[in-house]
C-alpha cells in the first residue's frame, strides 16, 4: 500500500462517492481506491496479464477492506482500457462492465498509455511544467505499441491515436528527438516507466477521468485494440526460432 501520486495536481475531489480503478493491460494488475473520506488514494499490484482473472477480485475485495470502503459505496469504476495485454485488459473490462451494470452506475476509460506518460510525468523535477511525452510500450510479438502526450500543466492531451510498429520502426511518435521517451518499447527511454508507481498513475488517471468524462454506460466500455492477433503462427515462430 502506498500514498496518493506524488505529484502535485489541481484536481480536487468532492463527488461524494468512493471510485474504484483497474488496469490490466500489462504483466501487472494494478487496482486503486479513491475512498469516500478524502483519503489518499490506496493502490497495489498483483499478478496480471493471463493471471488476471484469478487476482482480480479477491485483490479488489481486500483493497477495499484496507481501506474501509464497501462495495455499496462505489459510485463508479475507473477501467484501463487499453492498448494493452488482451486477457488482462478483457478481464479488467468485464469486471467493471459487471460491477456497473449490477450496481446501475457510470465507468470512464483510462487510456493505458497514459498511465506510462504520467509515471514520466511523475518522475519529473517539476512535475507541473508543460511536458512531450512518447509512449511506447511492449505489445509482444515483435512490435510495440505507440502514442504521444502532451502536458500542458493542467490536463493531458493526447496528440494521435494510439498505434502499432514493428520493434525497429524508425516512425513511431517521438522518434524526431523532441519528445520525452517512455516505456519498455524503446531500446533507450528517457524515463523507464515500468511498473513503480504504475498503481499511483491509475489513481491520478481514474480521478482525472472522473472529473473530465465522459462517463459511459456499462455496455460502452470496451477494451481499445490496436492489433487483432493475439499471437504469431507456428511457421512465425519457427522462423523467430522459437520452435524448432
Amino acid at each position: 500500500m502506498s500514498s496518493w501520486p506524488h505529484v502535485r495536481t489541481t484536481l480536487t475531489y468532492t463527488d461524494p462517492m468512493a471510485l474504484l480503478a483497474l488496469d490490466g493491460s500489462t504483466e501487472v494488475l494494478c487496482v486503486a481506491v479513491l475512498p469516500l473520506d478524502g483519503r489518499p488514494a490506496m493502490h497495489e499490484q498483483f499478478a496480471g496479464g493471463a493471471q488476471a482473472s484469478a487476482g482480480l477480485l479477491p485483490g479488489m475485495a481486500a483493497l477495499m477492506r484496507r481501506a474501509g470502503v464497501d462495495w455499496a459505496d462505489v459510485q463508479g469504476v475507473a477501467c484501463g482500457h487499453g492498448p494493452g495485454a488482451f486477457t488482462g485488459l478483457r478481464t479488467a473490462c468485464a469486471a467493471a462492465q459487471g460491477w456497473c451494470l449490477a450496481r446501475g452506475v457510470p465507468a470512464v476509460a483510462v487510456p493505458s498509455l497514459g498511465l506510462v506518460a504520467q509515471q514520466a510525468r511523475a518522475a519529473q523535477a517539476d512535475p507541473e511544467a508543460p511536458l512531450d511525452v512518447a509512449v511506447a510500450v511492449d505489445a509482444r510479438m515483435g512490435q510495440v505499441y505507440a502514442q504521444a502526450w502532451s502536458w500542458d500543466g493542467t490536463r493531458w492531451q493526447a496528440r494521435a491515436a494510439p498505434s502499432l510498429h514493428e520493434g525497429n520502426d524508425a516512425g513511431r511518435p517521438g522518434d524526431d528527438g523532441v519528445a520525452l521517451r517512455a516505456g519498455n518499447g524503446w531500446p533507450q527511454a528517457d524515463v523507464s516507466a515500468g511498473m513503480d508507481g504504475r498503481s499511483a498513475a491509475l489513481a491520478w488517471w481514474a480521478l482525472h477521468a472522473w472529473m473530465q468524462g465522459p462517463r459511459l454506460d456499462a455496455a460502452a466500455l470496451m477494451p481499445l485494440y490496436v492489433r487483432d492477433r493475439v499471437a504469431l503462427t507456428t511457421a512465425e515462430r519457427r522462423a523467430q526460432g522459437g520452435l524448432r
